[in-house]
């Protein structure tokens, strides 16, 4: 038996029946007798038990079954690490069961981490997978210990060992960070060890495991897996910060690729440092949202979801008899119904299926501009509404509205909107009206002290004279949003803005061009957004009887481009036809350079603060 412990050489060591027996013996003998001997221990020292559940309490820490097993597994390869060869290989082997027992008990405790962490912008921890994981490392580990005390034979170790890589292969999530940082180390390093091995198996001899992936170092890989395993759980209970610990586990790994690729313990050290210090500083520069502000995004999804619903049902009802009599235009009308809103209506009647998630999002997105208003690519509607049409629409909608003194103003500016269908323009303005209602608006507003703080903030801009299609052109400064605390005034004032330039009947047949300008703009913004301000910056926008003939979003930062570009990928061709993302307003046909602030790219001589003051005073920004 001596004999056999001695020998180096794994594949040419004389394996006798006596020396597998005798060494599976002393495995379940030790194995058996360590945790016996350690809940002794603990039971003398004051540990809490009851019938067959027995643990330690340390602060936040329950130390039962499984806590004991992964102590005892630290200790066995902890002690092995540190004694001579023979030693060595006894405890090594006592390790084998207690891990395994270890790894196949956490899949019962997997519910008891959380589910993801998000440790920067672009990486997620996916903690449940990740101890998943951590567990095929476990098992694949104690497969080639196992094969290094003869306990496996050739045969079964071939099998195990490429099984066990594969199941550690990376299959998804490409576009977080966290694949990237551990999936794919981990099965580069794990199927470079197997092919290895299936090689050695194959030659009969084995250089790589004699001289690289000695013993000792798949013992050490054994340990620090234990170990990460161990700290993760100290971070879920707060005593360790989670990004440092993601990063020098992560360091832990690439130390661990370091010394299979030939650097020994010195290039494992250098490496592993090396990687867990650039990943900390990389982690430290993009932070993630702070938990206010994925409060608010949860928030709001929450009230997007409901819209989507809200619209289902709009949708559903579209296709009722009942609703398509309300829409049917006037016969003796002597202005042409809009075609395409109602070739819409008939296929959304035809199509009652549950639309699939691309179609709720294009949904919610049209919420705010009703699919009536996307009208046709011709610069000014000639629709001229005569009197008897603004009658017809007024009779149309809710009374107090209708006897508002600027009741007939809103009228023929919706049916301009509506090309002089008049049921849509009565639909326009009742929800104009509702709008106004539910928030306390007057249906013409005045400026009042918050109203006139809110126009000299820079926030919203409307640029003296019009572009080359003779649009006015309003911009959104996003830079604004920093000194801005009330939000209900700057989405007053927008629409004070909207009512002022409306005023002029040439506007209203033209429309409205939007430049959002969003430098300075950043995530960290969104914790002053409520659910009940974008929804009602949403309901404002799509409720005003306006042609918004454009939108570009200028000055993007980067973080904020996928963010656009999915928004933009759930418009209709239509809808995407209108928004510009990241262009140069100066080269386009449609700007003169010669009106536009230095800001947007241009050499105009703006002051707003003076068009400001103009429009307190009840004027209209010229």
């Amino acid at each position: 038996e001596w004999h056999c412990w001695r020998l180096t050489d794994r594949i040419n060591r004389p394996r006798t029946k006596y020396c597998r027996v005798t060494r599976l013996a002393v495995t379940v003998a030790v194995a058996a007798a360590l945790p016996s001997l350690d809940l002794d221990a603990r039971r003398t020292s004051g540990a809490l038990h009851s019938g067959l559940t027995m643990g330690i309490k340390i602060g936040r820490l329950d130390f039962k079954a499984h806590g004991l097993l992964g102590t005892a597994g630290l200790l066995l390869l902890g002690a092995a690490l540190c004694c001579t060869t023979e030693v060595a290989r006894y405890l090594i082997m006592a390790s084998i069961p207690v891990t395994t027992g270890l790894a196949y008990g956490s899949y019962a405790l997997l519910g008891h981490a959380p589910e993801k962490t998000v440790i920067a912008r672009g990486i997620v921890a996916p903690h449940r997978e990740a101890y998943k994981r951590a567990i095929g490392v476990v098992l694949y580990v104690n497969v080639r210990l196992a094969w290094a005390c003869d306990l496996l034979g050739a045969r079964v170790y071939g099998v195990a060992c490429a099984l066990l890589a594969a199941r550690l292969a990376p299959t998804k999530a490409f576009d977080n960070g966290n694949t990237f940082v551990f999936v794919v180390p981990i099965f580069c390093g794990v199927g470079l060890d197997a092919v290895r091995q299936l090689r050695c198996i194959a030659a009969g001899e084995c250089a790589w495991n004699a001289e690289v992936a000695t013993l000792q170092t798949i013992t050490a890989v054994q340990f620090v897996a234990l170990l990460v395993s161990f700290a993760f759980t100290l971070g879920f209970r707060g005593y360790i910060r989670l990004a440092r610990l993601y990063a020098l586990s992560a360091g832990a790994v690439a130390g661990i690729l370091g010394a299979l690729a030939g650097g020994g313990l010195t290039g494992a050290v250098a490496v592993g440092m090396i990687s867990a210090f650039l990943l900390d500083r990389w982690i430290a520069a993009r932070p993630p949202p702070d938990p206010k502000t994925l409060k608010t995004l949860s928030a709001v999804a929450k009230a997007l979801e409901a819209d989507v619903r809200r619209n289902d049902r709009s949708f559903a009802e579209l296709g009722t008899e009942d609703a398509v009599t309300k829409v049917t235009p006037p016969v003796e009308s002597s202005v042409r119904p809009n075609p395409r809103s109602f070739g819409e209506l008939g296929e959304a009647a035809a199509e009652p299926e549950k639309p699939n998630l691309l179609a709720r999002a294009r949904s919610w997105l049209a919420a705010s501009v009703d699919e009536e208003e996307l009208d046709g690519p011709e610069d000014r509607i000639v629709v001229d509404p005569t009197d008897d049409d603004v009658r017809r629409c007024l009779a149309l909608v809710p009374e107090a509205f209708a006897k508002h003194p600027s009741a007939e103003a809103w009228a023929r500016q919706a049916l301009i909107v509506q090309r002089g269908n008049v049921e849509y323009a009565a639909k326009k303005l009742t929800k104009l009206a509702t709008f106004r209602d539910r928030y306390g608006w007057a249906y013409r507003l005045d400026v009042d002290d918050r109203v006139a703080k809110a126009l000299r903030s820079d926030m919203h801009w409307v640029l003296p004279g019009t572009d080359r299609r003779g649009r006015r052109v309003v911009v959104y400064n996003a830079r604004a949003l920093r000194a801005s605390k009330d939000l209900e005034a700057l989405q007053k004032s927008l629409c004070l803005l909207l009512e002022r330039i409306t005023r002029d009947e040439e506007t209203v047949r033209r429309g409205v061009v939007v430049v959002a300008d969003c430098s300075g703009y950043s995530l960290s913004m969104l914790r002053k957004l409520s659910v009940v301000d974008a929804r009602r910056g949403s309901d404002m926008v799509g409720d005003f009887p306006c042609r918004l003939r454009m939108i570009y979003a200028v000055n993007l930062p980067t973080l904020l481009s996928p963010v656009a570009s999915f928004i933009r990928a759930c418009l209709s061709q239509r809808q995407k036809d209108r928004l510009r993302v990241n262009v140069s307003l100066p080269k386009l046909a449609d700007f003169d350079p010669l009106r536009l602030p230095p800001s947007l790219g241009g050499s105009l001589e703006f002051d707003w603060a003076a068009l400001a003051e103009a429009v307190v005073e009840g004027g209209v920004p010229e």
